[in-house]
């Protein structure tokens, strides 16, 4: 797993000897893009989500659920995804984070060079979460009013931006 991290970018690593002359081991630790900086968020709470046990408890279902045309979550808990994290705050928390995080990473640098958004008034983002992709796409287009529809449990705690109902 761990190699399987580095190789994606998401560790770095060094070798390093073990006291005594012991074996070269590598000394893993976390890349610059999980460090959290004012700039960018990072990737650690993706690492958490795809980490929990709710989560990859899933991925032991999915060939059943390919086969079967069924959901693989489903299969796992009894219930999808989004019904689960109804059930759970925890669980909820850092998948909201995460997706929020997600979006941020990718809603800047898509930003830097999409311009689909000129002249549009309102735009209506269903599933929007916490609202962090309104809020990139409205702090480059002001003019632009938002309406993020999601579920009752994620708005609740979403943190209110202007120009975002």
């Amino acid at each position: 797993m761990l190699r399987a991290l580095a190789n994606n970018l998401v560790l770095s690593y060094s070798l390093g000897a073990l006291p005594d002359d012991g074996p070269i081991e590598r000394l893993h630790r976390l890349a610059p893009v999980c460090q959290s900086t004012s700039s960018s968020l990072g990737v650690k709470i993706l690492v958490l989500w795809f980490s929990f046990v709710s989560y990859t408890n899933t991925w032991l279902h999915l060939k059943d659920a390919l086969l079967d045309g069924d959901n693989a979550f489903k299969k796992a808990h009894g219930m999808t995804l989004f019904e689960f994290l109804g059930t759970n705050i925890r669980f909820s928390k850092v998948f909201n984070d995460a997706l929020s995080n997600y979006s941020t990473i990718t809603m800047k640098k898509m930003l830097e060079n999409y311009n689909g958004f000129d002249g549009l008034s309102t735009l209506i983002d269903i599933g929007g979460g916490t609202g962090q992709t309104f809020n990139k796409i409205i702090t480059k287009y002001p003019t632009i009013r938002g309406v993020n529809f999601d579920f009752a449990h994620v708005i609740k705690d979403a943190p209110k931006y202007d120009s975002i109902n």
